[in-house]
């Protein structure tokens, strides 16, 4: 009675024989044969179990069969819906909401503090390359200063570096001289409030 099944809990598409995919492995079976799908069933089925009678009414009378349908939908609907909120209200009160390693929560905070650090990198790149526009005014003034420096640390094609600084970076810090004076921008304290 494979017409009835469908109101009362799946039988495993092995056993029921549901072949919906042509075998393409073998030469001898290849378009003429069939095999299941192996596709996973969804854990979340619900089945609605009724009495004969109302069986038999639910397979002649179509709109009740829909009637029923819909109702079985919103119940089901409900249902999760008061699952999920139980299941958030269960995380929300437990003292453990995401347990994690001792070892994962540390990568995370180290890859936390390099992407901040990369920001920062970003944020000075972004602030050198729109230096033209950010202030018009002062820029040949700067730019005249950035450029003599820059050409007295070079002696004999020699380039001569103060502290662990870059060109690059010497060459901001020469444009933006007066604004490092007001704001300074000390990595150190930087990668200490990361840490904080």
């Amino acid at each position: 009675m494979d017409y009835y099944l469908p109101n009362f809990n799946k039988l495993w598409y092995q056993d029921m024989g549901e072949q919906d995919l042509t075998n393409n492995f073998s030469a001898t079976k290849a378009n003429t044969h069939f095999e299941s799908s192996l596709f996973e069933h969804p854990e979340n089925n619900v089945y609605s179990l009724v009495s004969g009678d109302d069986h038999d009414r639910i397979l002649t009378d179509p709109a009740y069969r829909i009637q029923r349908q819909t109702e079985g939908e919103l119940k089901a609907k409900i249902y999760m819906l008061a699952m999920e909120d139980y299941e958030n209200e269960k995380l929300r009160k437990s003292p453990y909401r995401h347990p994690i390693s001792k070892v994962t929560y540390e990568n995370l905070m180290d890859s936390e503090a390099i992407i901040r650090k990369l920001d920062r990198s970003f944020r000075q790149v972004l602030k050198f390359e729109s230096r033209k526009y950010v202030d018009p005014v002062n820029h040949p003034r700067r730019e005249a200063r950035m450029l003599e420096r820059s050409r007295n640390r070079w002696d004999g094609n020699y380039t001569i570096f103060s502290g662990t600084l870059t060109e690059e970076q010497q060459r901001y810090r020469d444009y933006f001289e007066t604004d490092l004076e007001k704001n300074n921008e000390d990595e150190r304290l930087e990668e200490y409030l990361d840490r904080q």
